[in-house]
């Protein structure tokens, strides 16, 4: 009988040891990442129009938390969420969710809102990643939209930006 609670404690010990050193494998999107936003919007008058915006994507990136700010030619904007990793790829592979700093429970007010989730395959050993993904937003309680993201990693530094939206 005392022989199986101690194997059962050693086989918890190893199990915890095991899931803590894969969460401090898991992977890093801090840097900068460019690509491009394909978007759609539809209107109070049933039209939909098409559109693509460039970007510059900064992210940090620490524990589970994320900060993320968008330059584009039309705007700057911030978001924060969270990711979580793949088990069978935590270096490199996992996902984000997040939200644009100013989005409230309230989508039919007149605001914008934005919430999103990007799948990540950031590599830092071969310094190569892509960020995938799509946004759901509306605008001023009359537009509803949508954009599919595609980045690139260009650097792996931190850029600094705050991981919530205070």
């Amino acid at each position: 009988m005392f022989r199986h609670i101690v194997c059962l404690r050693l086989l918890a010990i190893v199990v915890s040891l095991v899931c803590f050193a894969s969460v401090a494998e898991a992977f890093d999107v801090d840097g900068a990442w460019r690509g491009i936003m394909r978007c759609q919007e539809w209107t109070p008058d049933a039209r939909k129009r098409r559109f693509s915006i460039k970007g510059l994507l900064r992210i940090s990136h620490e524990g589970g938390a994320i900060g993320m700010r968008l330059h584009t030619d039309q705007f700057v904007r911030d978001y924060a969420g969270m990711t979580v990793f793949d088990v069978r790829r935590p270096r490199s592979h996992g996902e984000a969710a997040f939200a644009a700093c100013g989005t409230d429970d309230a989508p039919a007010e007149p605001s914008r809102g934005e919430f999103g989730r990007l799948r990540v395959l950031a590599d830092r050993v071969r310094g190569r990643g892509i960020l995938r993904g799509e946004t759901i937003y509306t605008v001023d309680s009359d537009t509803i939209g949508k954009c599919r993201w595609v980045f690139k990693w260009e650097t792996s530094i931190d850029p600094g930006v705050p991981l919530d939206c205070s």
